[in-house]
């Protein structure tokens, strides 16, 4: 997660999916998908970014 984590400050965007609560946990933005669609889309209060969700 460190390396992810390095990469975000200097700029770079990830994706990461996982099934593991505990990792999402570590992500600013997490975006949870049932049966293909998209079921809730939530910033982590550790994020400082605002993002438009369309």
């Amino acid at each position: 997660m460190e390396i992810f984590r390095d990469l975000h400050k200097n700029g770079s965007t990830i994706i990461l999916v996982t099934h593991e609560p505990d990792i999402a946990q570590a992500a600013d933005r997490q975006i949870l998908v049932k049966d293909g669609k998209i079921t809730k889309d939530i910033l982590t209060a550790h994020s400082d970014e605002k993002i438009d969700i369309v």
